[in-house]
């Protein structure tokens, strides 16, 4: 049996794939395999895989189910002490597993351990560094629940124990909020996660990337039947149980804000109003603050994503107008930050 098992599911991403299972290949731990799902891939996948010659990589094929399904496929089919999803885009740093392993090794009661990520381009290049745990110092329900930026998949290495004793690792048809319920969900089991303070992958931006497809209403809407599930479960702490309001009105806002982004703007109004509703003391402090996060995104246009927003506020909210040039105070400040930390471009809230 491997130490590591490295579970890659892909879907017609042929000419990213193959850097990714390099990435784990090259290694300096190498006692691993590489469990590789072709979601019924259409494209030059399978005989890119093919040209691979190493005995650790095992390709696998299924019928199109989705991502969800084959990575629940791949974990079945893998047998390593430590498990770790990498995304069919996304590449390890050459130390990855060597210091995630070592750190696991070091601390037997950490289920997870999460670090950090470079946001890289469509060909690879650098363009912001991520350290989440200047933001998120602790990880918790909190951090996974209200901050699901600050973990990323690929960046964590997990005991298959603590996977095995969640049941189900993904749900399908939650994409792409299935990363947040696997990691509420393991957090509510127990599994104690720790930061180990590295860089250790790249996370790469394209035109293509599942996150940015998505719009306001379609992710409120998955969202929707994700939270009843979280509130129904006994194992839940009795604060979060007590923050279901503003935990739902939260995703009302980063909804709207996502609604804003891809020009829904009745959406974007209607999920507003809905969060500022539900918490009105968020006016002139979350409302703003968030904004200011989410314009921050890889990618985007801030200046264009800020005038959008404050161009179409709900009509019972049209005195935050004012509020604009505070939105551009926080984000200069994040963006003069990150570039005093060397970080470049600020990456995803």
């Amino acid at each position: 049996m491997p130490e590591v098992s490295v579970i890659i599911p892909t879907y017609n991403r042929a000419g990213y794939v193959v850097q990714a299972v390099e990435s784990v290949l090259s290694q300096t731990l190498g006692d691993l395999d590489v469990v590789v799902v072709d979601d019924g891939s259409t494209d030059d996948t399978a005989r890119v895989l093919g040209t691979i010659r190493d005995p650790r990589l095992r390709p696998m094929h299924q019928a199109n189910a989705g991502r969800s399904a084959a990575r629940n496929h791949g974990f079945a089919e893998s047998s390593g002490q430590f498990i770790v999803f990498l995304d069919d885009d996304d590449l390890f740093l050459p130390d990855k597993l060597e210091k995630q392993v070592g750190f696991l090794h070091g601390n037997p009661d950490v289920g997870l351990v999460a670090s950090g990520f470079n946001y890289v381009d469509a060909e690879g290049q650098t363009i912001h560094v991520a350290r989440p745990w200047k933001h998120v110092p602790v990880l918790d329900w909190r951090s996974c629940v209200l901050r699901f930026g600050a973990l990323h998949l690929s960046a964590v290495l997990i005991r298959r124990a603590a996977i095995l004793n969640m049941g189900v690792p993904f749900h399908s048809g939650l994409e792409p909020f299935e990363d947040t319920d696997f990691f509420v969900r393991l957090c509510l089991t127990g599994c104690e996660m720790v930061w180990l303070k590295e860089v250790v992958c790249s996370y790469r931006q394209h035109d293509t990337n599942t996150m940015g497809s998505i719009g306001g209403e379609q992710y409120r809407e998955i969202v929707g039947r994700i939270l009843p599930t979280w509130f129904a479960r006994e194992d839940l702490p009795p604060e979060m149980r007590a923050e279901q309001l503003q935990i739902e009105a939260y995703y009302d806002l980063v909804s709207a804000l996502r609604a804003y982004r891809c020009a829904e703007m009745e959406a974007g109004q209607r999920l507003l109003a809905s969060a500022l509703k539900a918490c009105p003391e968020w006016e002139t402090s979350v409302f703003p603050e968030t904004v200011a996060q989410f314009v921050g995104y890889v990618g985007s246009d801030p200046r264009f994503m800020v005038e959008t927003v404050f161009e179409h506020l709900p009509a019972e909210y049209a005195h935050l107008a004012g509020l604009k040039r505070d939105v551009y105070r926080r984000f200069l400040a994040r963006v003069t930050a990150a570039a005093r930390e060397g970080e470049g471009p600020l990456g995803e809230a």
